[in-house]
């Protein structure tokens, strides 16, 4: 699990950390979403490559 949040959220905790604090709600599951999305998304076009 905590392979994956790096994965997703960065290893620059503390410069995620500054952005996170200063969004609303809304705009941190946005910006969550959005992160977890882009993750989704590379992850699954590797499985294809690989599976090629």
């Amino acid at each position: 699990m905590i392979k994956i949040k790096k994965e997703i959220f960065g290893v620059d905790y503390n410069d995620t950390r500054k952005v996170v604090k200063e969004m609303d709600d809304a705009e941190l599951y946005g910006w969550m979403a959005g992160r977890y999305q882009e993750y989704d998304r590379e992850l699954r076009e590797g499985l294809v490559k690989e599976s090629v």
